[in-house]
């Protein structure tokens, strides 16, 4: 599930440690990932990626997953027909 955005000072941006599991265990191997700390009333608060950032690595591991998952679910037109002849 895709992380909602945290918004601080005009900063769109996810804390890692809130995402799900799997997303943190993969984004560990996420290499161009840029991690920043944020100072909120006087707390550091990080690791952190930046939303787009984010969002674009979201997409780039989930797209290829859904596609996969719909050549598993789907099946030939033949099959979905209700009235055969």
């Amino acid at each position: 599930m895709k992380a909602k955005a945290k918004i601080f000072r005009e900063i769109a941006y996810v804390e890692v440690k809130d995402l799900p599991q799997e997303q943190q265990t993969l984004l560990k191997h996420f290499k161009e990932a840029d991690y920043i700390k944020i100072l909120i009333d006087d707390k550091v608060v990080g690791p952190c990626l930046q939303y787009k950032q984010y969002e674009a690595w979201y997409n780039s591991f989930r797209l290829p997953q859904l596609k996969q998952e719909a050549k598993i679910h789907s099946r030939p037109v033949e099959e979905l027909m209700v009235n055969r002849a």
